[in-house]
């Protein structure tokens, strides 16, 4: 998300800033994902609002972000009552919580990113979200009123490409629709009140039949330090 201008840490404050998307076809049992960022990096781990409120708020101080899987329900996933559900698998009103992650904050800012991906270095262990099924995905975007005033486009990207871009006259801010990360908010922050951001006709979308993704990095060649191979086959 890029914002207006370059505003300085103290200047943005307070900030949540998260993302829906619903695919138009499940994917090994998976319907949505919903993954976002807010500043006061020990906030997933609060128990209180008082808990948050011991933290610095503000960018500038550090953030946080997490994400959130909902899945087809199957047999499997019906819990035996001698069995408590542990806090890393609570499923919330966004679906069950597949990770978290703090980080550093920001002194200037003019982008901000909501991110969701899969850990694993070389060797993966699936099922995994490729960029095909993403296709025709429904898209919402939800955050704080005073951040929503700052935007000046809105870019999704996946796997080094860009998939889309909606500049301010292609979305629009509105107060319908609701976002309840399992996460707590202080009533200070909740005056900031939540805003819902679509395009001007529904929700976003990435639909590769009506926009081809651009590759937001150069290919490198392989190296061949071979020597050429003459062919045996005669040329007819």
């Amino acid at each position: 998300m890029e914002l207006d201008r370059e505003y300085n840490g103290n200047e943005i404050g307070h900030f949540r800033f998260f993302v829906s998307m619903s695919l138009a076809e499940p994917r090994d049992g998976l319907l949505m994902v919903t993954f976002g960022t807010s500043d006061r990096a020990d906030r997933a781990s609060a128990k209180s609002v008082a808990d948050v409120e011991a933290m610095r708020a503000g960018i500038l101080h550090g953030m946080m972000g997490a994400k959130w899987e909902r899945r087809i329900p199957t047999s499997e996933d019906e819990p035996e009552e001698d069995v408590a559900d542990s806090d890393e698998s609570l499923d919330d009103g966004e679906g069950t919580s597949v990770g978290t992650f703090t980080s550093v904050g920001l002194e200037n800012v003019r982008f901000l990113r909501a991110e969701f991906g899969y850990g694993g270095g070389s060797f993966r262990f699936g099922p995994y979200l490729r960029l095909s099924d993403i296709d025709d995905c429904m898209i919402a975007l939800f955050m704080n009123k005073s951040l929503a005033e700052k935007i000046k486009a809105i870019h999704f990207i996946g796997n080094q490409y860009k998939l889309a871009e909606y500049g301010r006259d292609g979305f629009r801010i509105d107060m319908h629709g609701k976002c309840e990360p399992n996460l707590i908010f202080t009533p200070s922050e909740l005056t900031d009140e939540w805003r819902r951001i679509m395009r001007n006709s529904g929700p976003f979308s990435v639909r590769y039949s009506e926009m081809t993704p651009i590759r937001l990095f150069e290919p490198v060649e392989a190296s061949n330090s071979l020597p050429g191979r003459r062919s045996t086959k005669p040329n007819i």
